[in-house]
């Protein structure tokens, strides 16, 4: 159980670009500016002091903490991705894992007795949906998730597998393969409707400012019928997850939100080697963008993203195949066992001897 009033999950973006081209997400559409904190792989040695200065401050406790890996960034592209695992190790610190798949790390055996989980984020399941979204080969996608499960149990460890599935106007089709895929490989289908993983982009929209051009463009992509009306249920007096979750980036910055770019004033609550824990507990709760942020509707959106009722449909579907599949192997068991015993010698000769043995019976009689 964790201790009162300090953070059980940490958002530590270790490298603060992605290689997908998603048009929704500020990483992947690079529409912001970042001349004050350019985007950048962090050094495993800052990793492992800023690690240091969350356990030296109380900030986290080893054993009672998990460490995402990511924010916005893909992780996978950190050449030393390895040792950072081995500082987590090292302290006792469970960590999660998030990626596109399209680059494949190799996990030491010594770096995944921590490893809480491991996501795959996808926009869809074919190489259509991938044209529209991350700009990868959907085979090598698949390829590769089959590798990483390959190396997580030929070293014999326990991790959590989830399938971030995005779902699109354009891949709603795909749910179906996407959710079989996830039963065959011990994956857990984790869908949900994709959203503006964008602040000024979701501001814009709220405030109808967004350009004809961009709105027509969103209205082919996502799907965004529910957002008003989900707005609408929001509470009154809202209180946004944020602020009881702490994100760090590469430049190892307090962040005041997962959903800000870093073009934006209120961006960062300064740097973890010069924030107590106090310090980053009053300034998450008093910064202006956050009043903005939940009377706009972007708060309550982000962190209720929906999940369709159709889901359960497929998941009917899908267990109603498993359920035919599983009684079709014992029919067809039962058929092999009938054969068998039909095909063997001693049925046979038992065949051959009965006729004979009825004539004597008949004779004795």
């Amino acid at each position: 159980m964790y201790k009162e009033n300090r953070y059980g999950w940490v958002a530590f973006e270790i490298v603060g670009f992605c290689n997908s081209k998603c048009p929704w997400c500020m990483t992947g559409n690079r529409s912001i500016k970042e001349s004050s904190y350019p985007s950048k792989l962090i050094q495993v040695n800052d990793f492992e002091n800023a690690i240091n200065t969350l356990l030296d401050g109380n900030i986290i406790y080893p054993g009672e903490c998990v460490i995402c890996l990511y924010n916005w960034g893909e992780p996978m592209l950190h050449p030393e991705l390895n040792m950072i695992l081995r500082i987590l190790n090292k302290k006792n610190i469970d960590f999660s894992l998030s990626t596109n798949a399209s680059k494949i790390v190799h996990f030491d055996n010594d770096v995944l007795a921590k490893l809480y989980e491991l996501r795959f984020s996808m926009p869809g399941f074919s190489q259509s949906s991938y044209d529209k979204m991350h700009g990868f080969s959907f085979d090598r996608i698949l390829r590769n998730i089959y590798m990483v499960i390959e190396n997580i149990e030929k070293e014999g460890a326990s991790v959590r597998l989830t399938m971030a599935y995005h779902i699109y106007q354009f891949n709603i089709g795909e749910i179906r393969s996407a959710a079989k895929f996830c039963k065959e490989n011990g994956i857990e289908f984790a869908p949900y409707v994709a959203y503006l993983n964008d602040y000024n982009l979701s501001r814009t929209y709220l405030d109808k400012s967004i350009s004809q051009e961009m709105l027509r463009k969103m209205s082919k992509d996502l799907l965004l019928y529910y957002v008003d009306e989900l707005i609408a249920k929001a509470p009154k007096n809202y209180e946004c997850p944020q602020w009881d979750f702490f994100t760090i980036d590469e430049y190892c910055n307090v962040l005041t939100c997962c959903l800000l770019p870093k073009d934006h004033p209120e961006y960062s609550l300064g740097n973890i080697f010069a924030l107590s824990y106090n310090e980053i507990q009053q300034r998450k709760r008093s910064q202006s963008v956050c009043i903005d942020c939940i009377k706009s509707g972007i708060a309550y959106w982000a962190h209720n993203a929906l999940v369709p009722d159709f889901l359960d449909d497929y998941n009917y579907i899908l267990e109603e195949e498993q359920r035919l599949q599983q009684k079709d192997l014992e029919l067809q068991e039962r058929d092999n066992v009938i054969n068998t015993i039909l095909d063997s010698k001693s049925l046979r000769l038992g065949r051959a001897l009965t006729w004979p043995a009825r004539y004597i019976v008949d004779r004795l009689k």
